[in-house]
């Protein structure tokens, strides 16, 4: 992010995200560890897939922190290509761009999808290792606040936020 490559830093905010979302299944279906363990890796794969986990979350009845829709747009986004990409198109026009540069709200965008992956991972993440309660409180309440000072510019809200810019002009 830092060097202006938004689409590679989303990319790997999708794998956190994918973390987030297993952890979630970890501490809602008890048996989830144990078979994420147990199964060889090409089984693990399979069964495990981000779309797996995210299906058990909802047989579960758990909260999915990287819902389908967030899921989709970080991969059309920053990991699948396809003849609607526009690579780092962080701007009022959505003009891509093949060199890295500073664009505000690409900073915006990454530090907000980082701030949701990262408060799911802290809230699941300790419940799963014996910390004790007052670290996994300490951990549940840095995450609210982290969830809290999320702002508006997010990858389900960007394109209607640049939308809403362009017409107000």
């Amino acid at each position: 992010m830092r060097l202006g490559f938004y689409d590679e830093a989303l990319g790997a905010i999708r794998n956190v995200g994918e973390i987030a979302n297993l952890l979630f299944l970890f501490f809602g279906d008890a048996t989830a560890p144990a078979e994420w363990t147990q199964l060889s890796e090409e089984r693990r794969r399979h069964e495990f897939s981000p779309v797996r986990v995210r299906r058990r979350l909802e047989e579960v009845g758990s909260p999915v922190p990287v819902d389908q829709d967030r899921y989709r747009t970080l991969s059309r986004v920053a990991t699948h290509v396809g003849p609607g990409t526009r690579p780092q198109a962080y701007n009022p026009l959505s003009r891509p761009s093949l060199a890295p540069m500073f664009q505000e709200a690409g900073v915006l965008l990454v530090l907000n999808e980082l701030a949701v992956a990262l408060a799911c991972v802290a809230l699941a993440g300790p419940r799963l290792i014996p910390v004790g309660t007052i670290p996994i409180r300490r951990f549940g309440n840095e995450a609210q606040k982290l969830g809290e000072a999320i702002g508006g510019v997010t990858v389900d809200e960007i394109d209607n936020m640049w939308a809403a810019l362009r017409d107000a002009e």
